[in-house]
């Protein structure tokens, strides 16, 4: 399958960068009740660090339905801003002014 543009491409391997959602969840449990039995031992440092693991993971959750929801607007031929069709006005966003990325072919 080959790529239709350059933000397509960017895009996908973004996406492949972040660790896949089933994956980022059962992490976040685990740590979460790593968390609770630390807590247990009062071992209040580890605790910091799981909070800042938990963080990262939720951002990491949060970015990738982001990026999957910005390819699946170019994808669909509408605007990655804000999700306005662009059939009729392929060179602008009428509603936010976003100019959408080229969608011819790369030989690349």
């Amino acid at each position: 399958m080959e790529a239709n543009s350059q933000a397509e491409r960017i895009l996908r391997k973004r996406i492949r960068f972040l660790l896949p959602l089933p994956i980022a969840l059962f992490i976040a449990i685990g740590l979460a009740f790593m968390a609770t039995d630390l807590l247990a031992v009062k071992s209040y440092s580890a605790m910091i660090w799981i909070g800042i693991y938990e963080t990262a993971l939720m951002l990491n959750i949060f970015a990738r339905r982001k990026l999957a929801r910005k390819l699946d607007r170019l994808l669909a031929g509408r605007c990655i801003g804000c999700g306005y069709d662009l059939r009729a006005t392929p060179d602008r966003c009428p509603e936010c002014g976003t100019i959408p990325p080229k969608q011819g072919k790369n030989s690349n």
